[in-house]
């Protein structure tokens, strides 16, 4: 027997996420948050809602591309004497 997936109004999506609903409705304009239009009411299927959450936060533990790496971020290799670096005699 298949369950059925929960799917949340715009009020149980933002009590969900804890947010405003006017906050909702802004994501919503941006595109920022996954969400279907049924009839004239917004609906949000709650699997996608936990996803999209992860994501945000896999974004926000990874370093933009764009920005340069800060000194603390840059990391640091040990200089290698020669024959460390000459395969042959580690061999």
């Amino acid at each position: 027997m298949q369950l059925l997936e929960e799917i949340l109004t715009l009020k149980e999506t933002s009590k969900y996420l804890r947010i405003s609903s006017e906050s909702l409705r802004t994501l919503i304009k941006k595109r920022e948050i996954p969400v279907a239009k049924v009839g004239n009411q917004w609906r949000f299927k709650k699997s996608l809602i936990d996803q999209w959450i992860f994501n945000q936060c896999i974004e926000h533990i990874t370093p933009s591309k764009n920005l340069p790496p800060t000194k603390d971020s840059t990391p640091t290799t040990p200089s290698l004497s020669s024959k460390e670096t000459d395969f042959e005699d580690i061999l």
